[in-house]
């Protein structure tokens, strides 16, 4: 409690030279390490696993055999510790096995040779190049570094995409879009502590400045911290950069998908402190940064406001970030002094509203995160209540806010907002009241709004989305009269006084070429005293070969003037080479067409190093900028060295070292990462043999290394339990529930279980959560049912042998084989009933004491020998 009250209050102990232990020779990593990825695997479209882990190697990606296998349920074993691979291709299908010592693969017998290099052996699984999977397995692994997605395309129909299909046929029946799975796990919900240990950003570094004929040296820091505090989740930022600029925020915040109460209010979402408030459609427009109070009980996975969403999150130095929607690139953020990116009011379209993050670290380092929502899902209950309240104070004037939906039948809900914002020295004071009808008509969403200003002023907006085919349509009209004046209609001659806007959003391919994702807006405002203002607005986006390419231009056209601007922006990343460019442009016969330029460029020099360069210039200014760095990276830390000129009169060199650092709260020791941590949630994992079937950990009980996790389903943690038991599960997405669950693959004793499948928790950033995975030795029973005819006893195939415990609850269940043989795997140790099910099989004409009572003991042994000999019925 000392330290974490220490480091709450202080935020943080400045550090102005280098530290010793962070220039201390450290330990090279595992081969391939520095080229981790983090990839979106995909199989018709439908996401496999989010966060497969993968490596880099020149032109080949090395994909996780094993993991793989797991995922599309091959019939391939992975043996890291003697690096073979054995099974089949398909089930039936033709033998597969493989050798990486020996650089040799047999299929169906047949032998191949392969590089070595391409063949990556690590502890928890056999990393194979995706080129040589297409050729050996039936299936297309596509890898698109752009996006960070593999997508998997069978060459035959594979048992998983067969469930897939029945699974979409059965959602399709009850005309609804399935929810995510829930395994039924049990739960493990904490609640936020007095005070924590947080999680610690840092970056520290010094810039050498010359300007104007003088040299000035600035050292400057930046911190983000997360942890507990106040019984809430604490979220702090601190920074003092070289050139002068400061930024502090602080925060509180108590999110929970299933909804607390905050006194007689169910709340899901609580913040105090540093926040933003949304926008509200021809009323306001999302606020700055500045301190209040937000509380809701809107359900996290919806939008902000009904048709925009903004998106928020840190972003540590050397980072940046790359936004898609529905696989279309749409913006580009870098690294920002104020340590996070933001990306304001995103329309949403009727239908699916994929939005991904690609984050990109210092030395191509990756991860995604994804935020889907679909607005014809979104229809309230009859009867339920969503609301929003919030009041800030901020340096533009600040505002207060209530906002209530209300389901009134299937189809129909009321909206309500009053806004107000009182007078700063920019602004008068204002007010809004706002009502308004949403119905959810089959294939459609028709809306109307009225909202009044202060003076009397209104604001009617009538609007309706669909889809045809593969588009989205939208159109919205918006008539203003009485002076209505708010942040999105403004008075006077450019004054608008009825608003049409017609969009169409979709994707269409042609000729078996990548989709083309493409957006057309047309609007058109009559105006004051300028007349008709014609606004013409379009996309066109697609990936090809690691390539993302989207290229927006606008047109506006009134009686007095025409002008267009353009925008093309370039993303690639693929095999150690990184580009991100951005071009501002205007269609003209005169002058200078390219307004605006800027490129980035970034090479993985040598494992761990990377070198980069950007290039930018102002057009309009004429102020352009050259930067070159080198970052190299270890296991605990990035460092950092810039050079670059600005202008003709202004040169700069900076150097940076940036750590991530937070507390094991299970070993109380502190652990240092290269890549940030602040924004996501941990756990510490423990495996080990409950022999004496407690559910907690004695004395003399073995912990079990080498055991692995799968989080959500969709894919093994990297991190293994070591010699204490323990594995750390950090980058756990925070805000909403995380499955985990201890993998009985990787167990060394095939007899060993996990007592319990898994744990649903809710992560919390900056905290790690406790999580115990006992396991017992189990036994199999074996045996055989058989019915007695002339004198010997012959097999009776296809009866169905149960398994019941104490409370009459059948616990397992198996047929015999055509011999009469069955086999009962991995039964846990306690009391049993074993009965056969005479209905089954048709044995009516046997006696019916056909149960027997078994002791399955704690020592994991074989039992044999429980046969059932069915004899004839005496009354025949």
């Amino acid at each position: 409690m000392p330290i974490a009250c220490t480091l709450w209050i202080a935020l943080l102990l400045v550090v102005w030279s280098w530290p010793a232990w962070a220039t201390s020779a450290d330990p090279r990593k595992p081969a391939g390490e520095q080229d981790l990825l983090v990839l979106e695997a995909y199989l018709d479209g439908e996401v496999l696993s989010e966060s497969l882990t993968a490596y880099a190697d020149g032109s080949h990606i090395l994909l996780p055999l094993g993991e793989l296998s797991r995922l599309l349920t091959l019939s391939i074993t992975v043996r890291p510790e003697r690096g073979q691979v054995g099974g089949f291709v398909l089930i039936g299908g033709q033998s597969f096995d493989l050798d990486a010592s020996r650089g040799e693969v047999r299929l169906g017998g047949t032998p191949r040779s392969f590089d070595r290099q391409l063949v990556l052996v690590q502890p928890d699984d056999v990393f194979v190049s995706h080129k040589l999977l297409s050729e050996w397995l039936p299936i297309a692994f596509e890898v698109d570094l752009a996006t960070q997605k593999l997508t998997l395309r069978p060459r035959v129909r594979l048992p998983l995409q067969e469930r897939q299909a029945r699974a979409r046929a059965a959602a399709e029946l009850r005309q609804a879009v399935a929810p995510p799975s829930d395994p039924g796990y049990e739960r493990q919900l904490t609640s936020p502590a007095l005070a924590g240990v947080p999680f610690i950003d840092l970056t520290i570094g010094a810039d050498v400045k010359t300007a104007e004929g003088r040299v000035t040296g600035l050292p400057g820091f930046k911190a983000s911290l997360t942890g507990d505090l106040l019984g809430m989740e604490g979220d702090g930022y601190v920074a003092r950069l070289p050139d002068g600029v400061s930024e502090y925020r602080l925060a509180l915040e108590r999110q929970h998908p299933d909804g607390f109460l905050l006194g007689p209010l169910p709340v899901r979402t609580f913040r105090a402190g540093s926040l933003v408030l949304p926008s509200v459609a021809g009323v306001v427009r999302s606020s700055s940064n500045g301190a209040g109070i937000w509380l809701s009980n809107q359900a996290l996975d919806q939008p902000s406001t009904f048709d925009r969403q903004s998106l928020r999150g840190p972003l540590e130095s050397g980072w940046d970030v790359t936004l898609f929607y529905n696989d279309a690139l749409v913006a580009y953020q870098n690294n920002s002094i104020k340590g996070e990116y933001v990306f304001e009011d995103l329309p949403l379209v009727y239908g699916q509203n994929e939005f991904r993050l690609v984050f990109t670290g210092p030395l191509g380092q990756s991860r995604v995160e994804r935020r889907s929502f679909m607005l014809d899902q979104s229809i309230l209950k009859p009867g339920e209540v969503v609301y929003s309240l919030g009041v800030q104070h901020a340096s533009q004037g600040g505002r207060q806010m209530g906002l209530i939906d209300v389901g009134l039948t299937r189809i129909l809900s009321l909206q309500a907002a009053v806004i107000t914002k009182p007078k700063s020295e920019i602004q008068p004071a204002q007010a809004f009241q706002q009502l308004g009808l949403r119905s959810y008509l089959p294939g459609m969403i028709v809306s109307l709004q009225a909202a009044q200003d202060a003076h009397g002023g209104v604001l009617l907006s009538a609007g309706l989305k669909t889809r045809l085919g593969a588009y989205a349509l939208e159109y919205d009209h918006v008539r203003r009269s009485g002076g209505f004046e708010s942040e999105w209609f403004a008075s006077g001659p450019a004054g608008v006084t009825s608003r049409h806007v017609v969009s169409a959003t979709g994707a269409v391919s042609f000729f078996g070429m990548p989709a083309l994702s493409t957006k057309l807006v047309v609007q058109r405002d009559m105006t004051e005293g300028s007349g008709s203002v014609l606004d013409v607005a379009g996309r066109v986006s697609t990936v090809y070969k690691g390539t993302a390419v989207s290229n927006q231009l606008r047109v506006v056209s009134s009686q007095a003037s025409t002008g267009n601007a353009g925008l093309l922006q370039v993303s690639r990343r693929v095999y150690g080479l990184g580009l991100t460019g951005q071009l501002n442009y205007r269609v003209a016969r005169t002058g200078n067409p390219i307004q605006g330029l800027s490129l980035y460029l970034d090479h993985e020099w040598k494992q761990g190093t990377q070198v980069n360069a950007t290039l930018a210039r102002d057009s309009v200014t004429g102020r352009g900028a050259v930067v070159v760095g080198l970052n190299s990276t270890r296991e605990r830390f990035t460092q950092s060295l810039t050079a670059g000129v600005y202008g003709r009169r202004e040169a700069r060199i900076g150097l940076q070292l940036f750590m991530a650092l937070g507390r094991d709260s299970r070993t109380r020791n502190w652990f240092f990462k290269a890549a940030p941590l602040t924004g996501t949630g941990a756990a510490s994992a423990r495996a080990f043999v409950d022999s004496n079937l407690n559910g907690v950990l004695d004395d003399g009980e073995e912990l079990i290394s080498g055991a692995a996790f799968v989080v959500d389903s969709s894919g093994r943690h990297p991190n293994r339990t070591g010699k204490d038991g323990t594995a750390r599960l950090d980058q756990l997405a925070a805000g909403r529930f995380v499955d985990v669950a201890l993998d009985p693959n990787s167990l060394d004793d095939p007899q060993w279980k996990p007592v319990r499948a898994g744990l649903r928790l809710l992560p919390r950033p900056g905290v790690m959560e406790l999580l115990e995975f006992p396991v017992v030795p189990t036994s199999d029973i074996e045996g055989t049912v058989c019915r007695e005819v002339g004198g010997r006893c012959v097999g009776v195939a296809s009866a169905l042998v149960e398994l019941v415990d104490q409370h009459q609850a059948v616990v397992d269940q198996v047929r015999t084989g055509s011999d009469g043989y069955y086999w009962l795997r991995q039964v846990m140790p306690g009391e049993y009933r074993l009965r056969l099910s005479p209905r089954s099989v048709g044995l009516s004409d046997v006696e019916p004491a056909l149960t027997r009572v078994v002791q399955v003991l704690k020592r994991g042994d074989f039992i044999s020998g429980e046969d059932f000999r069915l004899k004839e019925r005496i009354d025949r």
